[in-house]
């Protein structure tokens, strides 16, 4: 079974922050720990707005330094059939119903890169896709 992994970009102090901290509940919604405690024994959490964060999907995949892979990832890689290097943002792409690196050129599906190295991510870093 795949394992469904997030990582979180915090709207509030822009910066990417570990999305052990969140819950995800079936209908979306979000929740952390709470910033005050109640004496009672149970794990606490209260609901957040859901635009408090950009949650980006860990495509089970790892890049060439043993970084987990999220979708909004910038990568830096090698078309396999050309040895040509490419650089985009690691998207879903519902037509071809993978993932893909979508730069100027257009999408190229991962499947067809190896040698990838993540540079940055399209929210801390969108000047690497002009």
């Amino acid at each position: 079974m795949r394992e469904i992994k997030f990582g979180a970009w915090d709207k509030k102090y822009n910066c990417m922050c570990s999305s052990y901290d969140l819950w995800i509940n079936g209908d979306g919604g979000l929740f952390e720990q709470p910033g005050r405690t109640y004496n009672t024994p149970n794990q606490e959490i209260e609901r957040i707005p859901n635009d408090a964060y950009i949650l980006m999907q860990y495509i089970n995949r790892k890049d060439i330094k043993n970084q987990e892979i999220c979708t909004g990832h910038i990568i830096e890689a090698n078309i396999i059939e050309f040895s040509v290097p490419t650089m985009g943002e690691v998207v879903y792409d519902q037509s071809l119903s993978m993932y893909a690196s979508k730069n100027q050129a257009g999408l190229t599906p991962l499947y067809k890169l190896d040698r990838i190295k993540i540079i940055g991510n399209k929210l801390e870093n969108p000047e690497l896709l002009k």
